[in-house]
């Protein structure tokens, strides 16, 4: 073998080991293990009495690992999770799969705080708070919903005058009607004063007319 055939293979031969390294330290960095947590709660707002509810809560794989055993845990007495749905459940939850799981209480009342706690792990093994790979807690509160609980609206007293409005020609309040009787009253048939000064000038006249008759008659007798 020549000295140049030498170097061509001794060049080949680094050249192989250097990939050799490299490939082996990309193959020795490890998986990522996170999860991602959410719970919502349907409806979120509930009167005095309370309402049943719908939880959901979601968990996502963020990291680059994929997780065997996903264990979800809820605080909320009578809530029991239903099996997970969504991509591989409930078998392998891959890099960037979601699950969902829901459960329904009855009875949940206002300011009640509701919190689901998930542990993930990549092998077949124990799963629990003190040997897992990724950990994540979502909560949400059940709120009281005002606007049922607000009293019917009532008729707001007028701005100006303090009074509650009253309907155009009727009384109580209304302002337009006459604060003077009117004077002359005999077209109504009541007895005011012009009717009584027409039946006293009817007499007068009456009076008046006797006496000229009856006149010349005693005039005449005289003679």
């Amino acid at each position: 073998m020549n000295m140049r055939t030498r170097d061509k293979l001794g060049a080949l031969i680094g050249a192989g080991l250097l990939a050799t390294a490299f490939g082996s330290t990309a193959l020795a960095v490890a998986p990522t293990y996170i999860v991602a947590v959410q719970k919502t709660a349907t409806p979120n707002v509930v009167g005095v009495g309370g309402a049943d509810v719908l939880f959901t809560v979601t968990v996502q794989n963020t990291g680059t690992g994929s997780f065997a055993i996903v264990n979800v845990t809820d605080s909320l007495g009578g809530c029991t999770l239903s099996a997970p749905t969504g991509t591989g459940a409930p078998t392998t939850l891959a890099a960037g799969d979601t699950w969902t799981y829901t459960c329904t209480v009855t009875g949940v009342t206002p300011d009640t705080t509701n919190t689901a706690t998930v542990y993930a792990c990549h092998n077949n093994g124990g799963c629990t708070n003190g040997a897992h790979d990724a950990t994540g807690t979502a909560s949400v509160t059940v709120t009281l919903d005002t606007e049922a609980t607000l009293p019917p609206p009532s008729a707001s007293p007028d701005a100006s005058t303090g009074a509650t409005p009253t309907p155009a020609g009727g009384g109580g309040g209304a302002t337009d009607q006459p604060t003077m009787a009117p004077t002359n009253s005999a077209l109504d048939g009541g007895g005011g004063p012009a009717e009584g000064a027409w039946l006293l000038a009817i007499a007068l006249g009456v009076l008046l007319a006797s006496m000229v008759v009856l006149t010349p008659a005693k005039a005449k007798r005289h003679r």
